[in-house]
């Protein structure tokens, strides 16, 4: 899965920490789609994205609603084929 690294807050202060959890989440899913994957696990500490996930929740910042449907379209295009998708 994709990762985000974080080093140094000058370097990604424009970044919240749910916009990098977000970018990251959407990276994770698009390499396990272009990697064919079986099943998928989507796993995040992140209470906002879990919710917003798992739940369909509108607790997200206005400016990450676009990040989470593409997110979510992503998991629509994976789900297609295989119907193995957790989120955590």
């Amino acid at each position: 899965m994709a990762e985000t690294r974080v080093s140094g807050g000058k370097q990604h202060s424009a970044e919240s920490v749910e916009e990098t959890v977000g970018k990251t989440i959407k990276e994770g899913v698009r390499c396990d789609i272009s990697e064919r994957v079986q099943c998928l696990l989507v796993y995040s500490d992140n209470i906002i994205w879990k919710e917003a996930l798992s739940r369909n929740d509108d607790n997200l910042n206005w400016e990450l609603h676009k990040l989470k449907e593409d997110i979510l379209c992503l998991l629509a295009e994976f789900l297609e084929p295989v119907l193995n998708v957790l989120i955590f």
